[in-house]
């Protein structure tokens, strides 16, 4: 019962403690306002029958607690039950600045990285700096990733003076030289960071600070900003750090100008994220941003009357939309309701939308599955966008360390190439067959084999295909690897692959099947993890459409099953559910080549109005589509 008060008021984080007739209740808030909701509900104590609620304490921030005096004395006077209720105030809890470190180092090739020394280096920092946090790395080849927490600025800045000290230490060695910090990343307060510059930073490191215009003093001034301005501002910082193409994220007000400056610079943005969006203000949801903003002229309101309260963005140019584009928007959102993310999704070329259950207009806060998803989606290789990695979700929170598992690591490292190949084998299928297709091909395949050796895999001299090697290797792995990851793994099943969600057209997005050529509605395949059956007759060589179109003898008996192939999984119709029989106007809206064909079915506009109604029992056969299927089901 207090589980669905505590949520329904906005808490964090609750948990229960039970021992005969007692009970304790752990709750934590983001704010003050979602405090008072739920002691506003009464708790528990007022929804079950004999409850009685014996004491309260309250840990916080001295300077928030002050505060809690209009909640307080509301909830003490609700009922002379809680008369009573002693209630005591911890106001020592200290609100701590942390700062992020990122940092990331590198070596030139050919050298030999003193990796073991840099172990130890941050083994004893991390062990040994009462103000470190935490501290963790990541080591790759030539190069290393390192996140340090630390509870002050000057903290984190004597741990980079040490660090380029051991690393100067280093260079001194011949055997080490060009070892370096090639970047680093400071997160914190704004008021910490204005005090960067003023530190004393090693010698090779170079500042570059970016706030956000006039919001640190939104006080002390009643100018304003307009949405241009903002976007102005985001491409002279693309500009000065000389980024051909940049990964744009925003929430709320910032996804307004992250989607704005996508449709001004469409060339500059590789992908997209927006948590809280929404396209356009309506007329009800300006009144209500005029009613907040109010009579004030300080900037906050200023900036709500003229960028808040009047986005437009139009449909027609959201349309035009290249990059793949993330988009966050949880159920409970009153703010910015889902609908606006709804809006922007239907207009989209490639685009995935994540509803969290709950999290508010705040979810990228209050929900870690909706932060850890938008990570996934931002760093993923390009083949992996748009997938759920179930295993990487495995290897962070499973308690058996399957990292250490040498096999398991070279089978997840084999279904990321995988997943490689198979968007290399897409795109070859939804290339129209043309007289340059053979040329188009041996291009692909020698990509494949580039792809390959990350894995240091060779060609092999029989026939086998890319594809069927990685496949082989995982299956070889999975026999190899512990009960304990072969059970994540086979919980995973197809883990790798794209279903196809996010690259359909929003017009083709209403219903969930297309119609194939013989005229059956066909949906999505579970043996190939495909969201909907993709086909065009475009996918049959050009001598070949050109002999049907002059009806010449055994042109039907060259068709084969691979013309008919599912553009995105490569499996053939029958492998996909089947609707039923489409409408005579399913087919001149949906087909596309409808308007070209007589109104019976048939297969091509070039076949003179010889029907297909039945094509090849081969056609039409799953054969050959077990290597679609789930690892686990081989």
């Amino acid at each position: 019962a207090d589980l669905r008060i505590s949520q329904s008021s906005g808490a964090a984080s609750h948990c229960i403690s039970v021992s005969g007739g007692s009970a304790v209740f752990r709750l934590s808030f983001w704010t003050l306002q979602f405090y008072g909701a739920y002691l506003s509900s009464g708790g528990v104590s007022e929804t079950m029958e004999g409850a009685e609620l014996q004491s309260l304490e309250l840990l916080g921030p001295a300077e928030r607690l002050k505060e809690l005096s209009y909640f307080k004395q509301p909830f003490l006077e609700k009922a002379s039950k809680f008369a009573k209720m002693r209630t005591s105030f911890h106001t020592d809890v200290p609100c701590t600045d942390r700062v992020v470190v990122l940092h990331r180092v590198t070596l030139a090739a050919g050298r030999a990285a003193p990796w073991r020394g840099a172990t130890l280096f941050l083994e004893e920092v991390k062990d040994n700096d009462s103000f470190c946090i935490s501290l963790s790395w990541a080591i790759e080849g030539n190069a290393a990733l390192i996140v340090g927490v630390f509870q002050e600025m000057d903290a984190a800045v004597a741990y980079l003076q040490n660090f380029q000290a051991w690393l100067d230490g280093q260079d001194a060695e011949a055997s080490f030289q060009g070892l370096q910090l090639a970047s680093v990343q400071l997160h914190a307060r704004n008021g910490q960071l204005k005090g960067l510059g003023r530190k004393n930073l090693p010698k090779n490191l170079e500042i570059f600070q970016i706030f956000p215009l006039s919001f640190e003093d939104s006080k002390t001034t009643d100018r304003s900003a307009s949405i241009e301005d903002f976007v102005a501002d985001v491409e002279q910082i693309r500009r000065y750090c000389q980024v051909d193409k940049a990964t744009i994220c925003g929430h709320s007000m910032g996804a307004a100008i992250a989607l704005e400056y996508a449709v001004r610079f469409p060339q500059r943005v590789e992908r997209l994220c927006l948590c809280a969006a929404a396209p356009k203000v309506g007329q009800a949801a300006f009144e209500n941003w005029m009613r907040i903003a109010g009579d004030g002229r300080s900037w906050d309101q200023q900036v709500i009357r003229k960028t808040v309260a009047v986005v437009n963005i139009s449909d027609d140019l959201i349309k035009q939309l290249p990059a793949p584009t993330f988009l966050i928007n949880a159920k409970d959102d009153t703010l910015t309701p889902l609908i606006g993310s709804e809006m922007i999704k239907a207009n989209l070329q490639i685009s995935m939308l994540y509803v969290p259950e709950f999290g508010g207009h705040t979810c990228l806060v209050r929900n870690d599955a909706a932060m850890e998803r938008m990570v996934q989606f931002l760093f993923a290789d390009a083949a992996m966008m748009f997938v759920v990695d179930v295993l990487l979700e495995e290897q962070l929170t499973s308690s058996w360390n399957l990292p250490k598992d040498p096999h398991f690591v070279r089978y997840y490292n084999c279904g990321r190439v995988l997943a490689e190949l198979e968007s290399l084998e897409r795109s070859l299928r939804m290339t129209p067959r043309q007289l340059d297709f053979p040329q188009l091909q041996q291009q692909v395949e020698e990509e494949m084999w580039h792809v390959l050796r990350r894995l240091q895999m060779q060609p092999p001299g029989g026939a086998e295909s890319p594809r069927e090697l990685v496949m082989a290797e995982m299956l070889r792995l999975t026999g190899r690897m512990s009960s304990v990851s072969r059970e994540a793994v086979q919980r995973a099943q197809v883990w790798w692959r794209d279903s196809g969600a996010a690259f359909v057209a929003s017009s083709k997005t209403k219903r969930s099947y297309t119609v194939d050529a013989w005229g059956r509605r066909r949906g999505g395949s579970s043996q190939g993890v495909c969201h909907l059956y993709r086909w065009s007759p475009l996918s049959v060589p050009v001598s070949l459409r050109t002999r049907l179109a002059k009806g010449a003898e055994g042109a039907e008996g060259a068709l084969k099953m691979e013309y008919f192939a599912c553009h995105w999984c490569g499996g053939p119709p029958a492998a996909h559910e089947d609707k039923g029989p489409a409408s005579q106007e399913e087919l001149l809206e949906q087909h596309p080549f409808a308007a070209l064909r007589s109104p019976k079915v048939q297969l091509f506009p070039e076949a003179g109005g010889r029907p297909l109604a039945d094509g090849p029992d081969r056609i039409h056969s799953s054969e050959g589509y077990q290597s679609l299927q789930p690892l686990s089901a081989q």
